[in-house]
């Protein structure tokens, strides 16, 4: 596994960070969820774009992809290690988020992006999150979920120094840009 990734922010300091930035959200509070289906529970009557974050990693473990989509959309692994020429992706374990990103299980969102300081991780949406105009995810935890316009989104990717890749997979694959 990658060198840690020195994970310095917490769910406080990303707020602070996210307020200072001027990036707006809102902040909902919730028990413990693992799964998209279990956050529903408590946010599933909030209107945005409810997101399904996964780490893929390849055989080796030697390169890292967050994939964002909609909490209903299917991930087509197959298309994606095509496009991003990673060879076989599965889904990285446990020990990964905590290692790399020092979130646990259930906290995934591209917010701890912030805390990959080697950026070992790549960062790939479906085309569906262009569409959102509000999007749902954790801030670090599994207790609390943030709304944010995507225009806040995505600067706050731009800010952290990252930058999106769009996976199309349909009529054809293909990965560009945001």
């Amino acid at each position: 596994m990658p060198e840690s990734a020195g994970a310095n922010y917490d769910e406080k300091a990303l707020l602070a960070f996210l307020t200072e930035q001027k990036i707006r959200f809102e902040r909902f509070e919730h028990p413990e969820v693992y799964t998209t289906s279990e956050a529903n529970q408590y946010t599933g009557s909030l209107s945005g774009f409810h997101a399904k974050n996964l780490l893929l990693t390849n055989v080796a473990a030697s390169r890292f992809f967050l994939y964002v989509c909609h909490e209903y959309e299917r991930c087509d692994t197959k298309g994606l290690a095509k496009v991003l020429e990673s060879g076989r992706l599965s889904f990285a374990g446990e020990e990964a988020f905590h290692h790399l990103l020092g979130i646990g299980r259930g906290a995934l969102s591209p917010f701890a992006l912030i805390n990959d300081s080697s950026r070992i991780i790549q960062l790939v949406m479906a085309e569906s999150v262009l569409s959102a105009e509000k999007i749902l995810f954790h801030p670090l935890v599994n207790t609390a979920t943030l709304l944010l316009s995507l225009e806040d989104f995505m600067r706050f990717i731009s800010l952290i120094g990252r930058e999106a890749r769009i996976f199309t997979s349909s009529p054809e694959i293909s990965l560009r840009k945001a």
